[in-house]
Order: C-alpha cells, then structure tokens, then sequence
C-alpha cells in the first residue's frame, strides 16, 4: 500500500531552501512542488510584448496592476503559483502585496513552452477555473496561437482565439486587442 503524500501548504514553500546554483523554478500547485525550466528567448519576447501591451493598456485607464514573471501568486493554502502575466484590477488593489499576490487575480496568461503544455493547458488552467480567475489566457509561441478563456457559471468556454480571428480579445480588459501575428513576429 502506498502512502500518501502530505500536501504542502504555501508557508512551507516558501520557507524551504533551494540550492542556489539550482537551474529550476518552482511553483506550489495543489500541494505538490513542480519545477519548471527557465524560460526561453521565445518566452520572454512574447512576454516582453505581451506585456507592453497590458501594461500601457492598464495604465492608459487606470484600470489596475499588470506584472510579468517571476511573481508569486498565492491563490489559496496549497497553490503559490507564477503564471508569466497578471493582472489585478484597481478593486482588488489589496492582494497586491510585496511578497506577492494573496488572493486571485482578475485575469492571468501562460505562454506555453514545449515543457509545459500539460501543466499549463491541465493543471493550471483546472486550478485558475476552479480558484475563480475570471480569464486566462494560453499563449503559444510555437504554434503562433493565443486563446482566451472567461470564466463562466459552468467554468471556462472559450471567448477569443487567434484560430477564428487574427485579433483576441479581453473581456476583462474591455477593448484590449492583440494581433496574434504581431506578437509572434521577430521571435527566433
């Protein structure tokens, strides 16, 4: 018979001691550590323009905080999690701390690596729907495709998606549009 393993809880996450010259990053996600590769110059240049565009979008409106990885977001007791953007309309201002977020954030996005498909398509969009992040966005830069999920009463439908149209949009973020082909050019 095999023992279960104990769940670890956010506090103890972070209170463990990683080697320094370990090459990983870490996230807690429903009590189990997963470690991640850092990301790639196609990552980041997609998260670099993603941003961009948010954060100039956000800031234009007052809309709210956009904040790229790395940046922990404590969804509840057994998820510290470090999507690669958030955001945090003005009236949840309060559970941006300096630590990180505690609570959950208005809409967060993934851009998928080879590494991460399962965890980011599974795992973290089954944990953000069921933790009531009101859209979550896919982004993958192999692919060239972006897909935008809101959440509804019965979980999350697909809103946007660059396979129907060359420009996703928000729902949260009413009136931002991103051109798929845009954000991808130039990545090597």
């Amino acid at each position: 018979m095999h023992a279960v393993a104990e769940k670890i809880r956010w506090q103890e996450f972070r209170e463990m001691e990683l080697d320094d010259a370990d090459a990983y990053l870490y996230e807690l996600i429903d009590g189990e550590i997963m470690k991640r590769n850092y990301p790639s110059l196609e990552h980041q240049e997609t998260l670099s323009r993603l941003f961009i565009q948010f954060r100039l979008f956000a800031d234009q409106q007052n809309l709210g905080r956009v904040l790229p990885a790395p940046f922990g977001v404590i969804l509840d007791e057994f998820n510290d999690v470090q999507p690669d953007l958030i955001f945090v309309s003005e009236t949840k201002r309060d559970i941006v701390r300096r630590d990180g977020i505690h609570g959950v954030p208005d809409l967060l996005v993934e851009i998928i690596s080879p590494t991460s498909v399962t965890r980011d398509r599974v795992r973290k969009k089954a944990v953000y729907e069921r933790l009531g992040v009101a859209e979550y966005w896919l982004v993958d830069p192999q692919n060239g495709s972006i897909e935008v999920y809101e959440r509804t009463e019965t979980g999350y439908e697909l809103f946007s998606d660059s396979e129907t149209s060359p420009v996703v949009k928000s729902k949260v973020l009413a009136g931002l549009e991103v051109e798929a082909k845009a954000l991808f050019a130039g990545n090597p």
